[in-house]
C-alpha cells in the first residue's frame, strides 16, 4: 500500500473526500483492537512521539499526522504499561465494620483509564466478595439518581436566548415619529418597569430551578464517590503513594468513617522525603485548584482572593509539616506531614511551593525559591543530622527500593462502637 505524505495527501483526501483524522485521535479510538494492552491517553502521545506507529509499515512519530482509516496500523512494539502490585497489599487489621490495608507503591486505587482491573477495588471485591454489595446499592442508587435528573432536565425551564427589541415589542415592530414617542412617555417609561419586573421574576425563577438541579448533581456526585467505584473505600491515596487505607464493610460504616473525614476527625500523618535542608517546623496554608493550563497538576496560591479570582472551586489546604532527619551531604530531609484537609496533591503541591519537592516527584519537582512568609507559622527546632550512608538506609528501610518517597504513615478514628483506633507504620 502507498503511503502518500503531507500536501499532496490532505489534497488527495480531499478531492476524494475521504475522512481524515489525527494520528493519536484515531489510536485512541481503537487502541483496543490495536493490543490488548491497556494505555491511558498521555501514554498514548508519549509513545506515539517516543516509539512511534507503524502506518502502512512506515514509521510515524508525528502525533498530529493525517491518517484515513483504510491505512495498516501496528503498535505491538510498544512496551507493555508496568501493572499493579497486588501481591504487596497486606491487610493489618479487620473488625466486622472496617479494614485496615497497607497499599504499596504503583498501584491505582480505582479503575479507570489503562487501569480497568489493577487497581484496589478489583483486588478488593476479589478478595472480599461481600464489598460487591455495597457496588451494587451504589448501581441502583445512581440509577434511580439519573432517572430522577433525566426527569428534571425535562421539566427545566428554558433560558431566553433570544429577546426581543424592546422597542419593537411596545410598538409591535410599528415606527413612531418623535412627537408620538413623547406622547408616550410615561406609557411607556410604566411599560418597561413592568417588562423589566418580569424578566428578573422570571430569571429569579430560572436561577431557583438551576440551583436546585445543581444541589442535586453535587449529592449524587458525592454519593458516586462514596458508594459507586469505591467498594467500600472510605479515602483514597495517589498511586505513587504508600501506606495505610481504611475500608468500611457496609454502606453504614461508609457512611459512619467518612463522615468523620468530612468533619476533619481523622488524624492523619504522612513520612515523606524531600529535596534540602530543612531545620524549621512549618504551618502551611494555602489555597489550591486545577491548573487550567496543565490539567494533571493543582496550582498553589497563598491568598484566598488570588485563589478565588483564578477558580471559584478553589479549596482550602492546611498542613503541619516537621522534618526530622536532615542529611546535608544529599541535601536532603525527611519531614513528618500532618493534613488536616484532604486535597488532592496537598503534600506535594505544597512542598514544591515551599522550594523542598518530594524527592522523585516527577509532576511537582520545581525549586522555587520565594518567601514562605505567607504559608503560615515557622518555627526553627534541632533536626537530627546523618551521614549518606545512614539517611539511605533510613530510607530504604522505610520506602523500600523506590525513587518517590511519600507514606501514609499514620491514622486515628472512632469506630462504630465510640472507641479510638490507632494505627502506625513506622516509628522514627
Amino acid at each position: 500500500m502507498i503511503r502518500v505524505d503531507g500536501f499532496w495527501f490532505i489534497r488527495f483526501a480531499e478531492y476524494m473526500k475521504i475522512d481524515r483524522i489525527r494520528l493519536h485521535k484515531y489510536i485512541t479510538d481503537n487502541i483496543r483492537t490495536l493490543t490488548d494492552g491497556e494505555y491511558t491517553k498521555a501514554d498514548i502521545q508519549r509513545n506515539i512521539e517516543t516509539y512511534g506507529v507503524l502506518v502502512d509499515c512506515v514509521i510515524v512519530h508525528k502525533r498530529l499526522e493525517w491518517v484515513c482509516d483504510w491505512q495498516a496500523f501496528d503498535i505491538q512494539h510498544w512496551p507493555k504499561r508496568e501493572k499493579g502490585n497486588f501481591a504487596g497489599i497486606r491487610v493489618l487489621r479487620e473488625t466486622n465494620d472496617f479494614l485496615l490495608l497497607f497499599k504499596p507503591y504503583n498501584l491505582v486505587v480505582q479503575p479507570g483509564a489503562g487501569h480497568s482491573e489493577d487497581n484496589l477495588v478489583t483486588w478488593l471485591v476479589q478478595q472480599y466478595p461481600s464489598q460487591k454489595t455495597i457496588l451494587e446499592e451504589g448501581a441502583i442508587e445512581y440509577a434511580n439518581w439519573k432517572q430522577k435528573h433525566q426527569q428534571n432536565e425535562q421539566h427545566k425551564p428554558e433560558l431566553e436566548h433570544e429577546k426581543a427589541d424592546e422597542d419593537d415589542e411596545f410598538t409591535n415592530g410599528l415606527e413612531l415619529t418623535p412627537k408620538m414617542w413623547e406622547r408616550n412617555k410615561e406609557y411607556r417609561n410604566n411599560y418597561f418597569k413592568r417588562l423589566k419586573r418580569e424578566r428578573v421574576a422570571k430569571n429569579e425563577e430560572e436561577k431557583e430551578a438551576e440551583k436546585k438541579l445543581q444541589e442535586e448533581s453535587a449529592h449524587s456526585r458525592q454519593y458516586l464517590s462514596n458508594a459507586w467505584f469505591t467498594a467500600g473505600l472510605v479515602h483514597r491515596i495517589d498511586k505513587e503513594t504508600q501506606g495505610l487505607l481504611l475500608v468500611a464493610k457496609s454502606r453504614k460504616a461508609l457512611d459512619f468513617y467518612q463522615n468523620q473525614f468530612r468533619d476533619r476527625e481523622v488524624k492523619k500523618t504522612y513520612l515523606a522525603v524531600v529535596h534540602n535542608v530543612i531545620r524549621s517546623k512549618m504551618q502551611v496554608k494555602s489555597w489550591q485548584c486545577r491548573d487550567k493550563g496543565n490539567p494533571t497538576r493543582q496550582k498553589l496560591f497563598w491568598s484566598e482572593t488570588e485563589a478565588l479570582n483564578y477558580d471559584a472551586d478553589a479549596r482550602y489546604a492546611y498542613s503541619h509539616i516537621t522534618p526530622i532527619i536532615t542529611c546535608p551531604e544529599l541535601n536532603e530531609t525527611l519531614v513528618e506531614v500532618s493534613i488536616f484537609t484532604g486535597r488532592t496533591h496537598q503534600i506535594r503541591v505544597q512542598c514544591e511551593a515551599l522550594g523542598m519537592p518530594l524527592a522523585g516527584d516527577k509532576v511537582y519537582n520545581t525549586v522555587i525559591h520565594s518567601s514562605t512568609k505567607n504559608s503560615g507559622h515557622s518555627e526553627e527546632i534541632e533536626v537530627l543530622e546523618y551521614s549518606s550512608e545512614h539517611f539511605s538506609s533510613k530510607k530504604q528501610e522505610m520506602f523500600g527500593d523506590v525513587e518517590f518517597c511519600l507514606l501514609a504513615n499514620y491514622l486515628e478514628f472512632k469506630d462504630i462502637n465510640g472507641e479510638v483506633v490507632q494505627q502506625r507504620l513506622v516509628t522514627v
